[in-house]
């Protein structure tokens, strides 16, 4: 669904690719990807990492980002952490909410 260039280099830095029958999808680095999800029975839009593990939960008030909660796990994203953050976050606002897996979901 979207692309991060770099300005200088007209490189790929990061994509977004939405799930099909969920909200949420992958984040997409050179090094490595990343599972934005909003579980059934929990709150907010969970990022995952390779292994599954949750780095962060982004908390939301009326559909819009309210809250961020850093995991411990998320000392190892290393010095891309703002980056990965930072496409966490413009997914939540692109991401479709309701679709035919998630109907009802916050």
């Amino acid at each position: 669904m979207g692309v991060a260039s770099d300005l200088r280099t007209k490189e790929a830095v990061a994509a977004y690719y939405p799930a099909w029958l969920r909200a949420g999808g992958y984040l997409s680095f050179p090094d490595t990807d990343y599972h934005l999800t909003i579980p059934l029975l929990r709150d907010g839009w969970w990022l995952r990492d390779e292994n599954r593990k949750a780095i962060a939960i982004l908390r939301e008030e009326k559909s819009c980002a309210s809250a961020l909660e850093l995991r411990e796990e998320c000392a190892h994203v290393g010095e891309h952490l703002t980056l990965v953050l930072l496409v966490a976050l413009w997914a939540t606002l692109v991401a479709p909410r309701n679709t035919a897996g998630n109907v009802g979901g916050s």
